[in-house]
């Protein structure tokens, strides 16, 4: 009876499942409460990779409000396609001076192109311009994932470690 957000990549290997009590802001805050956290930084699960620009604007708006209907208690990663195009950058603009975006955060991968390509490069620059760091959210698979694949937990634990450290 539990309504759950199930996401496969590739197509059959279960990357992302999340129940309600990973997103109910009472539950949330209830935890924080008991451990003593004042604030705490939301961000995207890990699907930053696969949403288009319009999309990120949706997530980033919606993120920004639910942040200031708790008062402080929370804060927001802006999620932008950082392929460096005008509109990204704008983006990029709004989450930090407009939305209260306290950083930026990006997948280790974006098709088969690690952050260190130069088709990230002006992306990297705006964000250097606007001060904020960046969280880096390992993806599932790494670029080459083949021999991995078959073995869900060896894939799920190995394959974030591998794709984040390349």
């Amino acid at each position: 009876d539990v309504k759950q957000i199930m996401i496969e990549k590739p197509r059959g290997y279960m990357a992302l499942n999340m129940g309600p009590e990973s997103i109910d802001p009472k539950d949330r805050l209830a935890v924080m409460d008991e451990g003593k956290i004042d604030k705490a930084i939301l961000r995207v699960p890990c699907f930053q990779e696969w949403v288009d620009l319009e999309m990120c604007r949706q997530i980033n708006t919606g993120m920004a409000a639910y942040a200031k209907k708790h008062k402080g208690r929370f804060y927001t990663l802006g999620v932008v396609p950082p392929w460096g195009e005008k509109a990204s950058l704008d983006e990029l603009d709004r989450c930090v001076k407009e939305l209260g975006c306290v950083g930026i955060q990006v997948a280790a991968h974006y098709g088969t192109l690690y952050l260190d390509s130069k088709e990230f490069r002006p992306f990297f620059k705006k964000v250097s311009e606007l001060n904020v760091p960046v969280c880096v959210h390992h993806t599932v698979l790494p670029v080459q994932y083949d021999s991995i694949l078959n073995n869900d937990t060896f894939r799920r634990q190995f394959g974030r470690c591998q794709d984040q450290a390349i």
